[in-house]
């Protein structure tokens, strides 16, 4: 059996399962196709094959057929070792962009809804590039804050920014 044949079949196979899993799945995005395949390590025979058929056709072309067969299963098993550890790492990884309350303390922000004496209102501010509103509160009895006052967030009370006029 010619080993093209072989390095074709291993490129062809290996290439969809891969490329499906990056752009298929339920359509939930690139982490759910990635899930597919880490069912049963598939992932890690798919990236094999993929990297082996690779590998082998280009070393076909480059040198001899000993070395291309060797060239191609150090290949196809260091870019599966390497691509499932990567994998698994970036689906065990997650971003947290939520606000915390410490990110608001010490925030100058604008009142946007009056806040009467003793009463609630509304503040907006821009934190981590985007702009928020909040129901706030003053901290201290000085009369009403109007809209496009500038106010200091001194504190954040079940959800309710505690202001102080700036």
């Amino acid at each position: 059996m010619d080993p093209l044949y072989l390095y074709w079949s291993a490129l062809i196979v290996g290439g969809i399962a891969v490329g499906a899993s990056l752009f298929g799945g339920d359509g939930a995005g690139l982490g759910a196709g990635l899930q597919v395949l880490a069912v049963l390590r598939l992932r890690l025979f798919f990236f094999f094959a993929f990297f082996f058929g690779l590998a082998g056709l280009l070393g076909s072309l480059l040198m001899g057929p000993g070395a291309a067969l060797f060239t191609a299963l150090g290949s196809g098993a260091v870019c599966a070792l390497l691509g499932d550890w990567l994998l698994g790492s970036l689906s065990r990884s997650s971003a947290d962009s939520s606000l915390a309350s410490d990110d608001l303390i010490g925030l100058e922000a604008e009142v946007s809804v009056p806040i009467a004496t003793g009463g609630t209102g509304k503040i907006s501010a821009t934190v981590q590039g985007r702009t928020i509103e909040l129901l706030a509160r003053q901290a201290d009895a000085q009369g009403p804050l109007n809209p496009g006052d500038k106010v200091l967030v001194l504190e954040v009370d079940d959800g309710v920014a505690v202001v102080a006029s700036n």
